[in-house]
């Protein structure tokens, strides 16, 4: 269970692990919140598992396509797709990619008056995972993300919404990164914005290089993230501290 680290990292931060309210009022994050702001993608749609946003009347068609597929995939690199292991392998494969790869709205992003809020507000050890869109292969990671407020703040549980959304289907560690935080950005327009992502790509662990544990970084900073060295210094070891 992720913990709260109450301890400050310096001026002007409040912090938590992923899920943990670093500032609030008791009302940030909770199911059916009202507040102002943009409510981008209408009503949220679960970001996991749940129905494919296909009709039900083509969802069997579809599932019943990519099973015989793959059934044909197994047959092609000489396995038997009849045997008692491998029997429902193609149904379970089509429906998991039915279901990843679906396109999905972005979910309502509630904000708040950030009431003079002006401390950098930071989630870190947000946990994702996504599929390589070059091999077809996932990468799993965490992130930091934090932002200062201007005028708005956003529940602190849209913030991994935010990272799961762009996540979930075909990415690359490059875009996904640059991707949430253009969406901070653009939601809440804040002095500055900075994430940070931390994942494995299983297409180097398990294929070409094969080096097991390598743990690709990449980030994106905004405003006063960028501009301001002692603000992004506070950020990076503020991420440094992540386990």
């Amino acid at each position: 269970m992720d913990q709260t680290d109450a301890r400050a990292t310096g001026p002007g931060i409040a912090h938590g692990a992923a899920g943990v309210r670093p500032v609030t009022d008791g009302s940030h994050g909770q199911a059916g919140e009202a507040g102002g702001g943009p409510g981008r993608g209408g009503a949220p749609r679960p970001l996991g598992g749940g129905e494919s946003v296909r009709s039900r009347g083509t969802d069997g068609d579809v599932t019943a396509r990519a099973s015989a597929l793959v059934r044909e995939l197994l047959q092609l690199f000489g396995h038997d797709p009849g045997r008692e292991g491998l029997a429902e392998t193609p149904w379970r494969v089509a429906r998991f990619y039915q279901e990843f790869l679906a396109a999905r709205p972005l979910p309502r992003l509630t904000t708040f008056d950030a009431e003079h809020t002006d401390e950098m507000i930071v989630l870190r050890a947000v946990p994702f995972f996504s599929l390589c869109e070059h091999h077809l292969l996932p990468f799993v990671g965490t992130a930091t993300v934090g932002y200062v407020p201007a005028a708005r703040i956003v529940g602190l549980s849209k913030i991994p919404r935010i990272v799961h959304h762009f996540a979930r289907g075909l990415q690359n560690q490059e875009r996904l990164v640059q991707q949430v935080a253009n969406c901070l950005v653009e939601t809440l327009q804040p002095k500055g914005v900075g994430v940070i992502l931390h994942a494995r790509h299983l297409c180097m662990e398990m294929r070409g290089v094969q080096i097991a544990g390598t743990v690709t970084t990449t980030s994106a900073l905004r405003g006063v993230f960028l501009e301001d060295a002692r603000c992004r210094r506070e950020f990076l070891d503020f991420d440094a501290k992540t386990g």
